[in-house]
């Protein structure tokens, strides 16, 4: 059997290779990573560590978004499972989402419906909580916590990101799509430490920061409200869902927790006390709107009930214990 991982170098790509390494049985299927290098630097030892720990590892480097690439054809006829975590989630309004995202997605469910190879058992694909931002604005008769029923006009969204998003989880739910067995997460902002590292959105890069002496100046304002996620959390899920909960084929699903969606202001409150009570660390960060600048304010609290009651998977990881491991990661101390 074969896990194909489209976006599999990335930052969440890298930390379920980590989960599929561990995994007493996913581990010794063939796995094989998709990914067009676009974060160039770092390719490389990642490819070699992933060669060391999974039995049956191979990668290809191309661009899965181009429709007649034959080996991209072939992995998806060959694959068991598909997990799509590529775009260029650091860069939220770039041209390059309409590639990576739309003409991606579009690509993948083109192959995956012209041929039907009997073989595909799960299509796991990400959206973005994001998707939300423009609610308050264009859909004030919407009232919080925003739930999965909802559905922005692209045309509205906060940037090129979240607009492509929507778009592809409508080639997802079109009529041709309908007999594949996918689910799609809504995605909370993922943070915490993976071996792929991506260190330049808030939470990491607020941590990275504190430990190196620097300032961070965090988009949006202390009254904005957002949902969060753990990295391994995120990974653990995917798996889970692979051979589990049937339930999800077809299915659009904000992931995330409560818990895990605080007031902006209150959650660096909470990391600030960490990294002084436990390091001796002293952070020093502001907020963009209170220092006058221009910032994109996303501000959305997420409904979470389809998650808990579909799926019932606990999210083992709070702020302070992913804060805790970064920290320790960057000081060089694990």
């Amino acid at each position: 059997m074969q896990i194909l991982v489209i976006g599999g170098f990335g930052y969440i790509g890298s930390q379920l290779l980590e989960s599929l390494a561990a995994h007493e049985t996913y581990r010794n299927l063939q796995v094989v990573v998709v990914d067009n290098w676009s974060y160039g630097r770092g390719m490389a030892p990642l490819q070699a560590l992933f060669e060391s720990r999974l039995p049956h590892f191979r990668s290809c480097c191309l661009d899965f978004s181009e429709p007649d690439d034959a080996i991209f054809r072939d992995l998806v006829r060959t694959s068991d499972y598909i997990i799509n975590v590529a775009s260029l989630t650091q860069v939220p309004s770039t041209n390059l989402h309409e590639k990576y995202i739309i003409d991606g997605v579009r690509t993948l469910t083109d192959l995956l419906t012209a041929e039907d190879s009997g073989r595909l058992r799960k299509v796991i694909d990400i959206s973005s909580t994001s998707i939300y931002g423009p609610v308050r604005t264009h859909m004030p008769e919407v009232a919080p916590p925003y739930d999965e029923r909802i559905y922005p006009d692209p045309a509205v969204a906060l940037h090129n990101y979240a607009a492509s998003k929507l778009i592809a989880e409508k080639i997802w739910q079109s009529e041709r799509c309908r007999s594949l067995p996918f689910t799609v997460f809504r995605l909370s902002t993922v943070f915490g430490y993976a071996v792929g590292m991506r260190y330049n959105q808030f939470i990491n890069q607020f941590l990275v920061d504190a430990v190196a002496g620097r300032r961070t100046v965090l988009p949006g304002s202390p009254d904005n409200v957002r949902p969060f996620v753990h990295i391994r959390d995120t990974a653990r899920l995917m798996l889970h869902l692979l051979d589990h909960v049937p339930e999800t084929n077809g299915e659009i699903i904000n992931i995330g927790a409560a818990r895990l969606n605080p007031r902006l202001g209150d959650l660096f409150a909470r990391l600030a006390a960490l990294l002084r009570d436990e390091f001796g660390i002293k952070a020093d960060y502001a907020f963009a709107a209170d220092l006058g600048q221009l910032t994109l304010e996303e501000s959305y609290q997420v409904d979470f009930t389809k998650f808990e009651t579909l799926v019932n998977f606990p999210l083992r990881h709070d702020f302070e214990s992913g804060a805790r491991e970064l920290v320790t990661r960057v000081q060089g101390r694990s």
